[in-house]
C-alpha cells in the first residue's frame, strides 16, 4: 500500500494512534506531552475551546462538569470520539503534509456485533473529517500484533482484551496471510479495571473511617458547591484507587492518601489480590467458557492472547497461566499493542484487482466481492485513470473497506454501473471503460509487494518474524530465530544461509558461545547446544525446560539459563551440571563481559543483579516505584567496563545503572517501546532500538540523533566491537555499520 492511512486505537481510558503508509507506520503523539498514547478526555470551557488529551484531564478537579471521558453520560459519546479523531486527523495531516482520507478505527468485539453502534462509529468516523471510516475488532488486531509468527492458517487463537471497563474474549482464525475471523465472543464489564477500582474505593473509604469523612464533609457549602465538592471527591477517590491498584501491580507495598487532609494509609499487594481476585477468575473464566460453548478444549488453541491495561498486573498473569498449558502471549505494550496489530493488517491488506478483460473499444469491468456495498467512487465518468489505479472503494460485509483497483493498462472510465450503497453480487458489471486491454495475469492474482531492497546494509531474509539474533564472537556469523522451531545461521559478509538448526517446539532463547564453535538453543522441551559447523547436537539440557533467557559466562565455561516459572540456573557449558539455582528471573539475561555480574529480567519491571560464580543477589534494578520499569524489562545491555548496565521496559522508557550499588544514573523516555540496546563507539553512546531509533550519550543520557525504521525493530544485536548492528524488522535483518545510526536518519 502507498496512500496513508490513519489507525486509531480508541480505548477507554487511553487512545493511541499512528500515520500508516507503504511499508511504515509513525506514532501520532500527544502534542506537549509527546506521549505515544493520551488519556480519552476531551475539555471544553466556557468560551468553547476544546482541550484535548492531558491538558484536559488536569483540569478535571477545577470543572469536572466541563471534562467529556468515557464515564460522562452515554449522549457524550459520540462528541468524544469525533473531538479526539479530529485530533487524530489534524495530527495526521501535518505529518502527511495534506489531509489523509482513510481511518481505521479498532473497537471492542461487544460493540462490533452491533449494528447500531457500527452505525454509530462510521459517522462519527466522518464527522471527524474522514471520507472512508473502516472499523477493525481489537481482538483481530490482538491477534496479528501478538509477539511471535503468525500461526497457520487455520490455526485458533483465543484472544483477552481485560481493559478499564470490559473484559471481553474472543475466538479468532487465521484464514489467510494477513486474513483473521472471529468466531465467536463473550464480554463482561464486572469483572474489568473499573469494577475494581470500586472494590479498592470502598476499601479505602472504609479504612479511611470517620477522619477521610470529616475531611470531604459538605454540609457547610450550599447545595451547589456541596455537588460539586462531591463529584471532585468522587473523581479524585476513583484515582486514587487506579493509582493504588496500579502500584500494587509492580511493587509489594504501597503508602498513599486519599486527600491532604485524610490519614495516609498502606496497602500491600495480598490486600489488593484479596479484594480482586474474584473478578479476575471471573474475567478468565469468560474464556474457558467461550471455549466450552465452541466444544474446544485449551489444547486445542494454537495461542492464547492477552492484551489491555490488566495484563500487567501479576494476580491476572498467574490466574492465566493456570488456566492454559501454553504460555500466554503479552502485547508489546497495554497501549500500542493492538494499534501495532491494526497496523500490521492495515499494510499487509492486498489490493483487489480488476477480473481480465476481453480486447475491446468498451470493456465491462468486473470484481470479485460478493455481498459488498459500494461506498464511493474514486473516478468520475469520463476520468482518466493509470495502470493499477483505484476505481472505487467498497464496504464488505465484515465492514472492512476495499479499494478497487483498475488492472495493469491506462483507460477511461465511460459509465458507472453500480451506485453508493449498491450491494454487489458475483461478478457484477460494475464499469465501462475503454482504452484498457485483457490483462496477463490470472483471475485474483495479486501484485507481489516490493523487495526490501533500498535500504543500507546487506538484508538477510529469515522468512518469518524475528524475535532473537546473536552475531558470533569474530562477527562473522549471525543466528536468527522467531518463534518457530527453525535457528537460521548466516554468513555476514555475504548474507548467505549456511546452517539451519532445529529444536523442539519454538525457539523461546538463543546465545553463541564466546569460542564460536556452539550455540545454545532454549526450547519448549531442553536448552540443547549445536555445533554452529556442523549442525550436531553436542548436548541437551533435558531439566531446562523452556529457557526464556541464555547468556554465556565470557571464559564460555558456564552458561545461564532462566526458566518459565521464575528460577534462573548456572549449569557447565561442557557436562550440563548445575553449579547453583536461584529463584528469580522470569525473561532475558546478560553477563556482564569482565564475567562478574548477572543481570536476570523480573517481572513488575525490576531487575536482579547477581553474582555469576554464587548466584547470590547483590542489588535490585528499580527496588523503588519511583525507579523500575513499567511492566518487565525486555532489553539489556553492559558497558564495556562491565561497571554500568542500560535497561528497557515494554514502556520504552531507557535507565542507565552502576553496579554493583543499583544507583539510577540517568533516564530517557521518548520512545513508545524499545527491543533492543547496545553500546557503540567505545562504549561512548548507547543505541536504543524499538518503533524508532534514538542514540544517546551514555554518560548523560543525552539524545544525540535519532533513526527511524521502515519497520518496529523487534530485535537488535551488536558485534564484540560495536561496529555492525543486525536489526530484526519484520521477517528479515538488516545488517547495518553502526557508524551509519550515529549519524542518524532514515534507517
Amino acid at each position: 500500500m502507498s496512500e496513508p492511512v490513519v489507525v486509531v486505537d480508541f480505548g477507554t481510558l487511553t487512545t493511541s494512534a499512528a500515520l500508516v503508509g507503504g511499508d511504515r507506520e509513525g506514532l501520532l503523539r500527544e502534542p506537549g506531552t509527546g506521549g505515544a498514547s493520551w488519556p480519552t478526555a476531551v475539555y471544553r470551557d466556557p468560551a468553547g475551546a476544546v482541550t484535548i488529551g492531558s491538558a484536559a484531564t488536569a483540569r478535571q478537579r477545577a470543572a469536572p462538569d466541563a471534562l467529556i471521558t468515557w464515564n460522562s453520560p452515554p449522549e457524550r459519546n459520540p462528541a468524544l470520539i469525533a473531538l479526539m479523531l479530529r485530533h487524530a486527523a489534524r495530527a495526521a495531516a501535518a505529518r502527511a503534509g495534506g489531509p489523509v482520507a482513510r481511518l481505521v478505527l479498532t473497537w471492542g468485539v461487544a460493540g462490533l456485533a452491533q449494528e447500531r453502534v457500527r452505525r454509530l462509529l462510521l459517522a462519527v468516523g466522518e464527522r471527524a473529517g474522514f471520507t472512508e471510516v473502516e472499523l477493525l475488532p481489537r481482538s483481530l488486531a490482538a491477534a496479528a500484533g501478538a509477539p511471535g509468527p503468525p500461526v497457520p492458517e487455520g490455526a485458533v487463537v483465543l484472544v483477552y482484551d481485560l481493559g478499564h471497563t470490559a473484559c471481553r474474549v474472543a475466538l479468532v482464525r487465521r484464514t489467510g496471510p494477513a486474513a483473521y475471523e472471529s468466531l465467536g465472543e463473550a464480554g463482561a464489564s464486572g469483572c474489568a479495571g473499573r469494577a475494581m477500582d470500586d472494590l479498592v474505593a470502598a476499601h479505602l473509604r472504609a479504612i479511611g473511617g470517620e477522619r477521610l469523612a470529616a475531611a470531604v464533609a459538605t454540609g457547610h457549602l450550599d447545595p451547589e458547591a456541596a455537588r460539586l465538592a462531591a463529584l471532585r471527591f468522587d473523581l479524585q477517590l476513583r484515582e486514587t484507587a487506579r493509582r493504588v491498584r496500579h502500584e500494587l501491580s509492580r511493587s509489594l507495598r504501597t503508602v498513599d492518601c486519599v486527600t491532604p487532609a485524610a490519614a495516609a494509609f498502606e496497602l500491600g499487594h495480598e490486600t489488593l489480590d484479596e479484594l480482586v481476585e474474584p473478578l479476575v477468575e471471573e474475567a478468565v473464566d469468560l474464556g474457558l467458557d467461550l471455549l466450552d460453548e465452541h466444544g474446544l478444549e485449551p489444547a486445542d488453541l494454537a495461542r492464547v492472547v492477552a492484551v489491555g491495561g490488566l495484563v500487567h498486573m501479576p494476580l491476572v498473569r498467574r490466574v492465566l497461566s493456570a488456566g492454559f498449558p501454553m504460555p500466554i502471549r503479552y502485547g508489546e505494550s497495554a497501549q500500542l499493542g493492538v494499534l501495532h496489530g491494526a497496523a500490521t493488517l492495515v499494510r499487509a491488506t492486498p489490493p483487489r484487482l480488476a477480473q481480465p478483460m476481453p480486447r475491446a473499444d468498451e470493456q465491462p469491468l468486473t470484481w470479485d466481492v460478493p455481498g459488498a456495498r459500494v461506498h464511493r467512487w474514486l473516478v468520475e465518468p469520463g476520468g482518466k485513470f493509470e495502470a493499477g489505479a483505484p476505481l472505487l472503494v467498497v464496504r464488505t460485509p465484515d465492514g472492512a473497506l476495499r479499494r478497487l483497483r483498475a488492472r495493469d493498462r491506462a483507460g477511461v472510465l465511460v459509465r458507472q454501473h453500480a451506485a453508493p450503497g449498491t450491494v454487489l453480487g458475483d461478478g457484477d458489471w460494475l464499469a465501462t471503460v475503454t482504452g484498457g486491454g485483457s490483462s496477463s495475469r490470472g483471475n485474483g492474482a495479486r501484485p507481489r509487494r516490493p523487495a526490501r531492497d533500498d535500504g543500507p546494509g546487506r538484508l538477510v531474509h529469515h522468512g518469518s518474524r524475528v524475535d532473537f539474533v546473536a552475531f558470533s564472537p569474530d562477527g562473522q556469523r549471525l543466528l536468527t530465530a522467531g518463534g518457530t522451531e527453525h535457528a537460521l545461521i548466516w554468513d555476514v559478509a555475504t548474507t548467505v544461509r549456511h546452517l539451519t538448526l532445529r529444536v523442539d517446539g519454538e525457539v523461546e532463547s538463543v546465545a553463541f558461545a564466546p569460542d564460536g564453535r556452539t550455540a545454545a538453543l532454549g526450547g519448549q522441551k531442553a536448552v540443547t547446544v549445536r555445533h554452529t559447523h556442523t549442525g550436531t547436537t553436542v548436548r541437551s539440557l533435558s531439566d531446562q525446560p523452556r529457557a526464556t533467557g541464555l547468556a554465556y559466562s565470557p571464559d564460555g565455561t558456564k552458561l545461564a539459563v532462566v526458566a518459565t516459572g521464575g528460577s534462573t540456573s548456572l549449569v557447565r557449558a561442557d557436562s550440563g551440571e548445575r553449579l547453583w539455582r536461584r529463584p528469580v528471573g522470569s525473561g532475558g539475561i546478560w553477563a556482564s563481559p569482565d564475567g562478574e555480574w548477572l543481570v536476570v529480567a523480573a517481572d513488575e519491571g525490576q531487575a536482579f543483579v547477581c553474582q555469576l560464580r554464587t548466584g547470590t543477589t547483590r542489588s535490585v534494578l528499580g527496588r523503588t516505584a519511583a525507579t523500575r520499569h513499567l511492566g518487565w524489562v525486555v532489553a539489556a545491555a553492559f558497558g564495556p567496563d562491565g561497571d554500568v548496565v542500560v535497561t528497557s521496559g515494554i514502556d520504552g522508557r531507557i535507565a542507565a545503572w552502576r553496579l554493583p550499588s543499583a544507583e539510577l544514573l540517568w533516564t530517557y523516555a521518548d520512545l513508545p517501546t524499545t527491543r533492543g540496546l547496545a553500546f557503540l563507539d567505545g562504549g561512548r553512546h548507547v543505541l536504543a532500538a524499538g518503533f524508532d531509533g534514538v542514540v544517546l550519550d551514555a554518560a548523560t543520557g543525552r539524545l544525540v540523533t535519532k533513526a527511524t525504521w521502515r519497520e518496529t525493530t523487534t530485535a537488535m544485536a551488536a558485534t564484540a566491537n560495536g561496529e555492525l548492528l543486525a536489526l530484526a524488522q519484520g521477517d528479515a535483518v538488516r545488517i547495518v555499520p553502526a557508524a551509519d545510526l550515529l549519524r542518524g536518519g532514515a534507517r
